[in-house]
């Protein structure tokens, strides 16, 4: 009737930008494979859901409070790891700026996701 709720999840930055989920098994999930994060609320109990690449994990037996801080967690989590691989691109990232504003410039054309 109730769910077992047996899991583990580390976030450790030493783990470089993975997050390691023990649920009768360890597997690591890349941050930059992660899709979504999200808490439902079932009858007793809250989940959080982690959509990643080819699997879906469902951590159960939560309150509303910790629900929503483990997602508020996970989510500066990858953030953070997203931050830091950006702060290390710096100068590629601002060519690329400089080349869609030659491609923007006057609004004379726009950018579709398909155009990137």
């Amino acid at each position: 009737m109730f769910p077992s709720g047996k899991w583990k999840l580390t976030l450790d930055p030493k783990l470089s930008g993975r997050i390691r989920l023990s649920q009768g098994g360890d597997v690591d999930l890349s941050c930059l494979d992660i899709v979504s994060v999200s808490t439902s609320k079932a009858l007793l109990w809250h989940t959080v859901e982690i959509r990643a690449r080819g699997r879906t994990d469902n951590l159960s037996s939560l309150s509303g409070d910790a629900s929503e801080q483990l997602a508020a967690d996970l989510h500066a989590f990858i953030n953070s790891h997203l931050f830091d691989l950006i702060g290390t691109e710096t100068d590629h990232l601002l060519d690329v700026d400089a080349r869609l504003r030659e491609i923007t410039e006057d609004n004379r054309q726009y950018l579709a996701q398909a155009d990137l």
